[in-house]
């Protein structure tokens, strides 16, 4: 016997809407189960690898990604189930649950079985004591059916969910088969619907129509109004039109006897509405439209479907709508029975019946509007009328022109800003602070333009917040559009450009990059390769000259350290200068003399790297990823490493020096701190994540194990490292590309700072700082103070004064 082939089943969609990621998990995992039942699929190790394979790649991310769920146990599927339902299936109030049951009804057109499905997979998640007695509860509150609703109501306590299912099922094939009857019984009948045309000189006109055959085509299976029709969308040669073939075309006769009769509208429907004055009430031609344009919208509420109508200057709502949104309770106002106007089919000479007219909101989209509406009786579509349709934005007449206001800053459309403070906060006035004196002309020139434009506007009178003006020189306020491919780039500009458009927002052409390959972004390059830094940072370095002071130097290394993350021994080449910000100088005091050719060949050893900058890889969360770390007796080193289809790709480097104290540790230690110091300084790639850590120490394997006992000092590094999912590899130190980077450094004397790129002080702050007072000027102001000579006296002749008294007494000549 041949095995049967059973497909498998699809991966599982783990990004999708967040709010049904437990339904989704749940469904999907039934059907995993019922994958195992018919394959007979019983071993426990087999199983979860199908569910990780099934699942696909983000699930097993996922999956190893969650302590506890990658385990060597016998119950290793049953194990990885938990998990993912404790990841995929977080808790919910039932409260909630129970609140979205309550809220949930039997949709329009909806058969009463999907609605009956809703109604079970949310009861659910509630938790009934009894779950039927509920089911009937919603059903009878919220069936769409009232003959449903009268018979749930007539059995009472009888009522069960069985009987209900067979009523609901009774009912709707009854009115189904109603539905046909009366259709087929009225097929040769007048219809009396408000955008059917009865004009006998038609039939006069097309006596073929007659014949039981479609007018587009000529075949006898079906009616010209069918969509199966396949002259439907099919372009006639003799006439151009579209609707119908060239054999049953009319247009020559529309032409010779279009004096006489009106055109053959039975599949070429144009829109048309006039209005005439017949004393004080108004009279419109209602005209049928395709059904093209049928659009949801919401009418007081309620979901409902409508026929855009270009023609009609009403809103048309037939008499069965009309009574579905009186069941479902619509909100309407200005209700009338007496109509103000009168509507009239095109070409009918007879006024249709119209039943009222009321006043409701209509909403389509984000778009809400108060208008009015006609119930036609025996209607059988809803129309939107013209000017609706155009004010809901759902119609639009005429070519599309973008208007651009010519004004450098546009208002944003329906925006008003308002400041929020919490008013039980006390009002600061800060005093006037003197701004750069080079920048006053440029900020005086800023704040007239604010003026004009509108931003801004002068107070004079008093203000209990005031607040110092902080001058920025050049804010960020690019707005970048990327995408992974040409088509989502594409995609993303235009929803940019729409919103940009819709609020009013002017852009500068001749600033404009599009579908640009690099991008320029916070002094880095930023292209399909990688990133690097920018050429201008780049040649300001090559072309600094020797520096002469400590602030010089101190100005170099904050150019360096912002490349600092290309150069991969950064520390080893700068410790020459470095060492020069030891000395005891000031910093604006010439150190030429401590210039010697160490930091001389430093400095032209970092001139040379700069020339042969790598460009560093994008980190990418799916990749597996490496750390390589490395201790020499002088410093650390390590860097971060990414493999993409085996091919490596760096993305950072990092170095450290060793302070005085980490020199003095033996050489397992300092190994056991470069894997420490390595992980944290990447803690942004790694934490979260599982990857490998490299050494070229092997007794690290052990002593990062999970039985290992080390000593005090490294036992506290490795509870430091609980919180990271990492495995510790051994590699000789000559494939450990982090070795260099640890290599070379000088020892030095003293303890070394921290230093950075942050050695530049804030432009204001210099400009604000107060000058400080001479020590002698501190020195005899304290001499002539009373009570500094009462406490100096204290201290040195134990001589108090308990009388809390400065005048008690005169200090000692």
């Amino acid at each position: 016997m041949s095995q049967l082939q059973i497909p498998t089943i699809e991966p599982f969609d783990c990004e999708g809407d967040p709010t049904s990621l437990g339904s989704r998990w749940e469904r999907w995992k039934r059907a995993l189960e019922i994958y195992f039942i018919a394959t007979d699929t019983n071993d426990q190790n087999t199983k979860r690898a199908i569910l990780l394979h099934s699942g696909g790649m983000i699930l097993q991310d996922i999956y190893f990604n969650i302590p506890g769920a990658h385990v060597t146990a016998t119950d290793v599927y049953d194990t990885a189930v938990k998990k993912l339902d404790e990841y995929f299936s977080p808790k919910q109030s039932y409260l909630f649950e129970r609140h979205l049951f309550r809220l949930m009804k039997q949709e329009p057109d909806e058969k009463f079985e999907k609605f009956l499905i809703r109604l079970r997979r949310q009861s659910s998640k509630c938790n009934f004591t009894n779950e039927d007695e509920n089911l009937i509860d919603q059903i009878t509150e919220k069936c769409s059916s009232t003959k449903l609703r009268k018979n749930i109501l007539v059995l009472g306590d009888n009522a069960t969910v069985a009987k209900i299912i067979a009523e609901a099922n009774t009912l709707e094939t009854v009115d189904r088969q109603l539905s046909e009857f009366h259709d087929r019984h009225n097929k040769s009948a007048t219809s009396t619907s408000i955008n059917k045309i009865d004009n006998k000189t038609v039939k006069r006109f097309t006596r073929r129509e007659e014949v039981d055959s479609c007018c587009r085509c000529g075949s006898k299976n079906h009616k010209s109004d069918s969509s199966t029709c396949p002259a439907v969308n099919a372009n006639c040669i003799k006439c151009g039109f579209k609707g119908h073939f060239q054999k049953h075309c009319r247009t020559r006769a529309n032409k010779r006897k279009s004096s006489n009769f009106p055109p053959n509208n039975k599949y070429k429907k144009p829109k048309v509405e006039s209005s005439q004055n017949k004393g004080s009430t108004s009279v419109d031609y209602i005209f049928h439209i395709d059904d093209d344009a049928m659009i949801d919208c919401q009418v007081g509420g309620v979901q409902i479907q409508m026929l855009i109508d270009s023609g009609s200057k009403s809103n048309i709502i037939n008499d069965r709508t009309w009574e579905y949104m009186k069941q479902s309770q619509v909100r309407v106002s200005n209700q009338e029975k007496l109509s103000d106007k009168t509507f009239l089919a095109y070409g009918a000479k007879e006024p249709l019946k119209v039943l009222g007219s009321f006043e409701a909101p209509i909403k389509v989209g984000s778009n809400l509007l108060i208008s009015k509406f006609y119930v036609i009786e025996n209607g059988s579509r809803n129309l939107l009328g013209k000017q609706t349709a155009i004010s809901l934005k759902v119609l639009k007449l005429g070519l599309g022109v973008n208007f651009i206001e010519q004004t450098p800053f546009p208002k944003f459309k329906d925006v008003q800003l308002e400041i929020m403070f919490d008013k039980t906060v006390r009002p600061v006035c800060q005093p006037y602070r003197r701004v750069p004196i080079p920048l006053e002309s440029k900020i005086n020139k800023k704040l007239d333009e604010l003026v004009r434009l509108d931003i801004i506007e002068p107070v004079n009178m008093p203000s209990a917040w005031v607040s110092p003006m902080v001058p920025v020189l050049k804010p960020d306020d690019d707005i970048v559009v990327f995408g992974r491919d040409m088509k989502e780039s594409q995609t993303r500009l235009e929803h940019v450009l729409t919103v940009l458009r819709d609020n009013n927002v002017l852009l500068n052409k001749s600033k404009c990059v599009f579908n640009g390959k690099s991008i320029q972004f916070l002094g880095h390059e930023l292209s399909a390769s990688g990133v690097k830094p920018l050429d201008k940072y780049i040649k300001t370095i090559e072309t600094f000259r020797s520096p002469e002071t400590i602030e010089e130097i101190q100005s170099f290394l904050g150019l360096i350290n912002f490349v600092g993350k290309w150069i991969p021994n950064l520390s080893t080449l700068t410790e020459p200068i470095r060492q020069l910000l030891r000395q005891k100088v000031h910093k604006n005091a010439n150190i030429t003399a401590f210039w010697h050719n160490p930091q001389a060949e430093a400095f032209a050893k970092l001139k040379d790297c700069l020339s042969k900058i790598p460009t560093l890889g994008y980190y990418d969360p799916k990749d597996r990823t490496q750390v390589f770390a490395d201790a020499s007796p002088v410093g650390l080193g390590a860097v971060l490493i990414q493999y993409d289809n085996n091919e490596p790709r760096i993305i950072a480097f990092g170095n450290k020096s060793l302070s005085d104290v980490e020199k003095r540790y033996c050489q397992t230690e300092k190994e056991a701190l470069a894997l420490v110091w390595a992980i944290e300084h990447f803690h942004i790639y790694l934490y979260g994540k599982k990857f490998e850590l490299v050494t070229d120490h092997k007794p690290l394997e052990v002593i990062f194990g999970i039985r290992s006992k080390p000593c005090a000092r490294i036992e506290r590094w490795v509870l430091r490292l609980q919180t990271y999912d990492y495995k510790v590899i051994y590699k000789p130190g000559k494939s450990n590309i982090a070795d260099p980077l640890s290599r070379l450094c000088r020892a030095t004397n003293s303890q070394e700072g921290s230093l950075g790129g942050e050695y530049h002080v804030n432009q204001i702050v210099q400009y604000a700082r107060p000058i400080a007072l001479p020590l002698k000027t501190i020195i005899d102001v304290s001499n002539n103070d009373k009570e500094f000579k009462l406490v100096k006296d204290g201290l040195l002749n134990d001589n108090w004064d308990h009388s809390g008294s400065i005048n008690a007494r005169e200090s000692p000549t």
